[in-house]
């Protein structure tokens, strides 16, 4: 089942959320898939290298509570 389909009629509630995330000065969206992990991050009084350093760890615990494997950071995308 595709996560439009599970959200239902959550989806238009989805976009609120987001609406108001991009208006925020300190935000995180993380948007994950079975092959890589995009990660927009903004504030929190952190540098763009912590930035990245906090994403990749979100998407080490996720893959790991996940059971979707190991990721391979290598070939990550993120986007600070």
């Amino acid at each position: 089942m595709t996560l439009r389909r599970a959200l239902g009629g959550d989806v238009g509630r989805l976009r609120d959320v987001l609406e108001d995330l991009l208006d925020r000065e300190d935000a995180v969206l993380l948007l994950f898939d079975g092959r890589r992990a995009v990660s927009y991050i903004s504030g929190f009084g952190l540098s763009p290298s912590q930035h990245e350093l906090m994403a990749l760890e979100i998407e080490r615990m996720v893959r790991a509570a996940g059971g979707t494997g190991a990721a391979d950071l290598k070939g990550k995308e993120a986007t600070a």
